[in-house]
């Protein structure tokens, strides 16, 4: 697993440098820090490759390089920028002219089905929609997500829960 990060930490680092601004890469006291901004964005990538959702149980498994846990999070929030910036130089290189994709769409539940006619939160955002395939009623948004046959996500979409699918695609 080490070799597989060490690999990992090496392209994150060539893309960080390729993509960030130079005042990001060259800001004060960069040099000063205990893990380098492109070892926290392979850190990320490491944790979703792992498939897993919580910061707290990767902490636990894992490690975070002798960060600590609120550091971390704090760091990671702050190169959200250029970690999407990455993701879509990513996307621009992936060839997808003859490949099929697929879209789906997913319920988005702000609340329990009870509280459906009561909900305040998101008001005139969100709405009641119906999960056809679960058969309930929710009150929330819906995800349309377009994905490639690799399972890159190409584009999405979040409307309320009540917009159909066709209308979406």
């Amino acid at each position: 697993m080490q070799v597989e990060f060490r690999t990992l930490s090496k392209i994150c680092k060539k893309l960080y440098y390729k993509y960030a601004p130079s005042r990001l890469t060259h800001r004060r006291n960069a040099n000063l820090v205990k893990v380098p901004d492109y070892e926290i964005i392979a850190l990320l990538v490491w944790q979703a490759e792992e498939g897993i959702s919580s910061q707290r149980r990767f902490a636990r498994c894992w490690g975070l390089c002798g960060l600590s846990r609120s550091r971390f999070n704090r760091r990671a929030r702050a190169l959200l920028g250029i970690t999407a910036q990455i993701v879509n130089a990513l996307k621009s290189r992936v060839d997808l002219s003859d490949q099929y994709m697929i879209i789906d769409s997913l319920p988005m539940p702000l609340c329990q089905p009870i509280r459906n006619r009561r909900a305040k939160v998101f008001e005139g955002t969100a709405n009641i929609g119906y999960n056809s395939t679960k058969k309930f009623y929710y009150y929330g948004f819906k995800g349309h997500f377009a994905v490639s046959q690799d399972g890159y996500v190409l584009g999405y979409v979040i409307t309320k829960a009540s917009i159909h699918d066709a209308k979406e695609a």
